[in-house]
């Protein structure tokens, strides 16, 4: 396909002729790779020797404003692919694009007008004039501004990943609320400006599941248990709404990775068959604890239940890939879930906690919670019930990876023991 944008004309002097400009040294491409984002591969050194694999085209040359900078794009396409250039003349400049779906494209600017059509002037494919190569470093070195900007954000973004694992040392709930939000606000921000970055995405997700969890989930029980309905709505809505995000952005990585994820959601069936080609085990842990964890704090929206089985789908398939994941907590949220309920699969719960408590040697407590409020407090066994929470209360600081996450367990374990909670399992009083 081959359009023409019109343009302001720069002069009359204008080459009439296809805008193209071949064999010169430029990023090493494969025809896969031109599809894919501008990233730190795009910016290696340029190769000893020019290379016909790759051919460089700028177009929509437009003027900002009548006598302000100027705008253009560079597109890197395979020589490989079919592609098609017209002559174009004073007023039009070509816009090319490959027959099947445009490719990669980088805008740079110019505060000279002057040079740019110096540029376009001397930019033919056959009989280029002698002052054709201090153009193309010109066009090089707008061309890699955007894309060391983008090399230096992606590694910002999988530096913070790489990271993150120093956050659930923290022993300090209140620091640990004050940060997580920040990084989310600092999160959110870098993922607009890499929407295609996966390690953003992840992390979103990763945060929202977890801040939903940790924190505000924890204010919709204290409301709960001081009957306090207002506060118990609202504190509802903010889970419901941190889940809802957190399955957003893994939504958008699914799809990324390979396409079909919601169309693939018409039954239990179709996302498994989805599923089987997924390997990354530990963003589908996440995102089936954010769409089950949806699932308990909007019960009475009847179509987020209707949904569950895709939660389940991916805990399952994270557990196949790698059971032992952030110490077996795809088991204890799968036994969660079949323990939603006293005539739910309450056999099926216990084995599935048996095996989290075995993955993690006992030491990641928030396993015994989970144990505690839903399987035996479903099941009506009182003694397994203050057992489960007393041995949170008496572990210790066991496992410092997670320090959080048992120091949350720990701080839930003793309102769990108090008479609201114990009520609500229909046990006798406070201890």
């Amino acid at each position: 396909m081959v359009t023409s944008q019109p343009t302001t004309p720069f002069s009359t002097k204008h080459w009439r002729g296809p805008l193209q400009v071949r064999n010169w040294r430029s990023w090493p491409l494969t025809q896969e790779r031109a599809r894919a984002p501008l990233t730190k591969s795009h910016c290696e050194a340029l190769p000893a020797q020019p290379s016909p694999s790759v051919w460089v085209e700028l177009s929509h040359l437009l003027p900002m404003q009548p006598s302000g900078p100027l705008q253009a794009t560079v597109r890197v396409l395979p020589l490989s692919q079919t592609v098609r250039s017209v002559p174009w003349h004073v007023g039009a400049v070509p816009a090319v694009q490959v027959a099947d779906a445009p490719l990669e494209e980088q805008a740079v600017s110019s505060k000279t007008s002057d040079r740019i059509a110096r540029f376009i002037c001397r930019s033919r494919s056959i009989g280029c004039p002698a002052p054709m190569r201090p153009c193309l470093f010109v066009l090089f070195a707008f061309a890699t501004t955007g894309c060391i900007d983008r090399m230096i954000l992606d590694g910002t973004i999988k530096s913070t990943r790489d990271a993150s694992g120093a956050f659930d040392t923290l022993s300090d709930l209140e620091v640990a609320k004050i940060a997580a939000g920040s990084s989310l606000v600092q999160i959110e921000g870098m993922q607009q400006l890499a929407p295609d970055n996966e390690d953003a995405m992840f992390l979103l997700l990763q945060a929202w599941t977890g801040f939903g969890g940790a924190f505000i989930e924890d204010e919709w029980e204290q409301a709960y248990d001081r009957g306090d309905e207002e506060a118990e709505a609202a504190q509802g809505k903010r889970a419901n709404e941190a889940y809802d995000r957190a399955i957003r952005f893994g939504t958008m990585l699914l799809e990324q990775r390979k396409p079909g994820f919601v169309a693939a959601q018409k039954n239990y069936d179709t996302v498994v068959k989805y599923l089987a080609g997924h390997d990354d085990a530990e963003a589908l842990l996440w995102l089936g604890a954010a769409w089950l964890s949806r699932g308990s704090v909007a019960a009475e929206k009847p179509e987020v239940v209707a949904e569950l089985y895709v939660g389940v789908a991916l805990m399952e398939r994270s557990v196949a890939v790698n059971p032992r994941l952030a110490y077996g907590l795809g088991y204890a949220t799968l036994g969660a879930y079949h323990a939603r309920s006293p005539d739910a699969e309450l056999a099926d719960a216990k084995d599935f906690f048996e095996k989290s408590l075995a993955v993690s040697g006992r030491k990641a407590l928030t396993t015994q919670l989970l144990y505690a409020q839903n399987w035996a407090c479903q099941a009506r066994d009182e003694t397994a019930y203050r057992a489960l929470l007393q041995e949170i209360l008496d572990a210790g600081d066991v496992l410092p990876a997670q320090r959080l996450e048992n120091t949350i367990a720990v701080r839930k374990a003793k309102r769990y023991l108090q008479a609201p909670r114990l009520k609500r399992c229909g046990f006798g009083g406070a201890p």
